[in-house]
């Protein structure tokens, strides 16, 4: 596992799950990040930067 981020809620690096595309709208799909921090098990995303 890649860790980059850094956890929203203690702040340490999570590891990166994986970019999935979600849904936006009906029509239209963004690529995320997601991320699981290993203190707090918290899983969030960001935006994909390319």
């Amino acid at each position: 596992m890649d860790f980059k981020s850094k956890c929203p809620r203690c702040g340490a690096k999570a590891a990166k799950l994986g970019n999935p595309i979600i849904a936006v709208g009906k029509t239209r799909g963004l690529r995320i990040n997601v991320f699981r921090c290993p203190e707090c098990n918290l899983v969030f995303y960001e935006g994909f930067e390319e």
